[in-house]
């Protein structure tokens, strides 16, 4: 990733979760910690997130 589209990139991602993944931030509000399943999760939606990115050009 481009430093000019570091923070398009952490907006959309955030976003991204929040659309396809919302229990991620519940756990780790509720839980205030993250378990080896609940990584696995967040690699795993950070993955198909990347995936989709589409970089300046």
């Amino acid at each position: 990733i481009s430093v000019k589209d570091i923070k398009r990139f952490q907006s959309e991602m955030l976003e991204f979760i929040e659309v396809n993944n919302k229990n991620i931030f519940e756990e780790i509000r509720t839980k205030k910690q993250i378990s080896d399943e609940l990584n696995a999760t967040i690699k795993k939606t950070i993955t198909d997130f990347q995936s989709k990115f589409k970089k300046s050009e």
